[in-house]
């Protein structure tokens, strides 16, 4: 356990582990720091929060809908009883690893009462193979040189070329093969090595019942050229997962953060709503296996995330905050949703071909660069006097013209979670 504290030790508090197992009868909860242990018990059993986090997902997916009284729930199930204890040690980003009945959930749209999560603090998804890597090399398994001349990926190495988890501004983001995409089979072309556990993906890729669908590839550069945000790792046709392993599986060690989505981004027009119903995720088996051939981090949407894409927003803000202003991953993700909930987005660049894009911010936009509270995490902004929504999940009447607590959304107004939410940071955190 020592060496998994240590890798959590870092700038700005370090991180600290939530951890969940459920039973038919109680959820068992643990936290872990640098600062210490702590346990607690929640009165749910495995069936209640199953139905539970299934209705969350339902309402975080519809705009029309309001989702605080489920996050709300889960919040006082999952966090709260170590709400305490995680204020105590200070961290600076919030790892949670649940087990099956909530590991699909939108996390960043738990509600506290007064904020959702985001607001107070990163939010990412624990993962025991990126805690491996950083234990055995925590200054990312390669040295700058290495990266930049690609023999990271080359040798096996599975490094970024982001020495501690610094996003290197100007870092380069390559698009993605166009096309369909086929079946897997062996990456490794023209005789170059294949990245370490590619057998591992290839395997969990033909186990899937459904294809996940890449949205974006960020890899690590040279570090010349626009300090901008760099979105040309969209690609400009859908490329399935299967079908990018089968072509450049070898470089996969390069990847700094891949972003997958479970349904197709090119499907659906931009004013379709979103669905009731948000359907399968990514399986684990896949993302974890990516992580194992040296992918840093995973950037995936836990649900269809359609309705994301009506700002352009969270992918694109990601790349501005992380590559033009090197902030880490889970800051990158959490200061992303910030700026597509708060309606402070920055266009991508017309040409997505292009390297780098315009990181030039509107006058009025928030840095968040908030103040620290007393416990470490994040201070929201104030919200107002908004009315509790049913315990349904229905926001309550309101009259002609008067706002609800998070009223119907049209494309223009991004505060609704289920433009921010769906997307969750699964790997190497800093």
């Amino acid at each position: 356990m020592e060496p998994v504290l240590a890798a959590l030790a870092g700038p700005g508090g370090g991180a600290a582990i939530l951890a969940s197992v459920s039973s038919e009868e109680k959820l068992c909860l643990m936290l872990a720091s640098p600062a210490g242990l702590w346990s607690a018990e929640s009165n749910a059993g495995r069936g209640e929060l199953q139905s539970l986090a299934l209705e969350f997902r339902r309402l975080v997916s519809d705009p029309q809908r309001d989702p605080r009284a489920a996050g709300k729930a889960l919040y006082e199930l999952v966090v709260k009883p170590l709400e305490g204890p995680l204020k105590e040690s200070g961290a600076g980003t919030l790892l949670l690893w649940l087990d099956a009945p909530l590991d699909d959930a939108p996390l960043a749209a738990l509600w506290d009462g007064t904020a959702w999560i985001v607001e107070r603090i990163p939010v990412a998804v624990f993962s025991p193979e990126s805690v491996r890597r950083i234990v055995a090399s925590p200054d990312g398994g390669e040295s700058p040189e290495d990266a930049s001349d690609g023999k990271g990926a080359a040798a096996g190495k599975g490094g970024s070329g982001a020495s501690k988890g610094d996003a290197p501004k100007g870092a380069e983001a390559r698009a993605v093969p166009g096309g369909k995409g086929g079946a897997g089979g062996s990456a490794a072309q023209d005789g170059a090595p294949a990245a370490p556990g590619l057998d591992v993906l290839e395997r969990a890729l033909a186990a899937a019942t459904a294809p996940a669908y890449v949205e974006a590839v960020f890899r690590a550069g040279d570090g010349e050229g626009d300090e901008g945000a760099a979105d040309a790792a969209r690609p400009s046709g859908t490329v399935t997962l299967n079908g990018m392993v089968s072509g450049e599986g070898a470089e996969l060690g390069s990847v700094d953060v891949m972003a997958l989505s479970p349904s197709d981004p090119g499907s659906v027009p931009a004013s379709a709503p979103a669905g009731i119903d948000p359907g399968p995720r990514v399986p684990h088996d896949i993302i974890e296996a990516l992580l194992v051939t040296g992918v840093r981090a995973v950037l995936e949407a836990v649900m269809p995330a359609e309705s994301c894409r009506k700002t352009g927003g969270v992918v694109s803000e990601f790349s501005r905050f992380r590559y033009g202003e090197g902030k880490g991953r889970a800051d990158a993700l959490r200061e992303a949703q910030l700026s597509v909930m708060r309606g402070t987005t920055v266009p991508p660049a017309a040409d997505v071909s292009a390297t780098g894009a315009d990181d030039t911010t509107p006058p009025d936009a928030e840095s968040g660069d908030q103040a620290q509270t007393e416990a470490g995490t994040q201070e929201p902004p104030a919200t107002g006097s908004q009315p509790e929504a049913e315990a349904g999940g229905q926001a309550p009447p309101a009259e002609a013209g008067q706002a609800t607590g998070v009223p119907v959304l049209e494309a223009k107004d991004s505060s609704h979670p289920c433009f921010w939410a769906p997307y969750v940071l699964e790997g190497d955190w800093r």
